[in-house]
């Protein structure tokens, strides 16, 4: 897959989640560059980012029990 293929996966799926009015968590292992985020803010308003330093690539395996409790909250 080109790189421009896969953005424009990623645009359509960020689309279609904020045409829907969905909820979305982003969790990631580092702070986004700040076009990153303004972009990701643009594209779905609806959307908490939360940067969980020290995860790396697998936030969710750095910080287990923190990562479950968000999970839960969603149940």
């Amino acid at each position: 897959m080109t790189p421009d293929r896969a953005s424009a996966l990623v645009d359509d799926g960020i689309a279609a989640v904020a045409a829907a009015g969905l909820p979305y968590r982003l969790i990631l292992g580092t702070e986004p560059p700040p076009e990153v985020a303004a972009w990701f803010r643009n594209a779905l308003p609806q959307a908490v980012v939360e940067a969980w330093p020290g995860g790396g690539h697998f936030p969710h395996l750095a910080h287990p029990a923190r990562f479950a409790e968000r999970l839960a909250a969603t149940a």
